[in-house]
């Protein structure tokens, strides 16, 4: 039996199969208990803005959509270049062994370099196989994040989007304690 694989650059009718994915990987991942609770009421709006202002590649088989690579654009705040940093990268348990993760890092990467950018920054998990993975295609580990939960506040879902400059914050307040 042949199998028909595809990368392609997603449109707004795969955005059901992304909050899928999306949802599968807040499942399987360590983010999902670290986000939080408003998490999985989240997803329809950031897959949403991913397919607005992002670039999302979805990888499909048999036309059933079993993986993404999301992306967005941002800018060198030193040097003012253009880079293209992960925002996220999931494929189907059922389908990671194969092709379809290499395949997509691929189509981001040449995306990236017809954009001009001068970067591409991609995230692994700590302690999984996705940075050595990483290492062997010509990245190289540059820093490590260090994520502090901080103290939930039950804010409704349509207002985490809202920055700090909406609420009229000055820029101390929108800094935050650095602490």
């Amino acid at each position: 039996m042949t199998t028909n694989t595809d990368i392609r650059l997603a449109t707004l009718e795969d955005w059901l199969d992304l909050n899928i994915l999306a949802a599968k990987f807040l499942h399987e991942s360590p983010h999902g208990a670290l986000i939080g609770q408003h998490a999985p009421a989240a997803l329809p709006a950031f897959v949403e803005w991913m397919l607005e202002h992002g670039t999302t590649f979805v990888a499909s088989v048999d036309g059933q959509v079993v993986g993404m690579l999301a992306v967005v654009r941002c800018t060198i705040p030193m040097t003012g270049q253009a880079c293209v940093e992960e925002v996220a990268w999931y494929v189907d348990t059922a389908h990671r062994a194969g092709t379809l993760g290499p395949r997509l890092l691929a189509a981001v990467t040449r995306w990236a370099r017809t954009d001009d950018s001068v970067v591409l920054k991609m995230l692994a998990p700590s302690g999984s196989g996705v940075g050595r993975y990483l290492e062997r295609r010509g990245f190289a580990a540059l820093e490590t994040t260090y994520v502090k939960v901080l103290e939930a506040i039950d804010v409704p879902v349509h207002e985490q989007t809202e920055s700090a400059s909406d609420h009229g914050a000055g820029p101390d307040e929108r800094r935050g304690d650095r602490t």
